[in-house]
């Protein structure tokens, strides 16, 4: 028997499988739904969707164990603030991923500014807990 710690908030964000330690691309879509990647990364104006896990509880609540439903959103409760670049960024939505079970998203709009031809490096922060840093590639 080990101790741990329960926490409100413990997020994390995904990697894709290929991705390597040096090199933990974000599990990330655009807003048809195809994956970002380096052959098709976000462009700037474009709202993408960001995969993770432990972001916390959400309203209405949903049935644990079940797809979160796409109506109503079951948005965070909690403020989540994207750290991007080192730069607290604003977010369109944040919550259970709609059609999956146990996933949180995020969504956030890709500007100029975030830079381009390069792979950002994203977080987030909930409540003061940070997740884990994964990339995202910027055409």
């Amino acid at each position: 028997f080990g101790k741990f710690q329960v926490a409100r908030n413990a997020p994390g964000l995904f990697r894709t499988p290929d991705s390597v330690e040096e090199t933990p691309m974000a599990v990330a879509f655009h807003e048809d739904g195809r994956a970002v990647t380096v052959e098709d990364p976000a462009q700037p104006g474009e709202t993408v969707s960001i995969l993770g896990t432990g972001f916390g509880p959400v309203e209405p609540g949903g049935l644990d164990g079940f797809a979160a439903p796409a109506a109503p959103p079951l948005a965070l409760k909690d403020t989540l603030e994207a750290v991007a670049g080192g730069e607290v960024r604003p977010t369109v939505w944040s919550g259970a991923a709609p059609g999956r079970v146990g996933y949180s998203l995020v969504r956030m709009q890709v500007d100029s500014t975030m830079g381009q031809a390069q792979n950002l490096e994203i977080k987030v922060r909930i409540n003061g807990r940070e997740s884990n840093p994964v990339l995202l590639p910027l055409q």
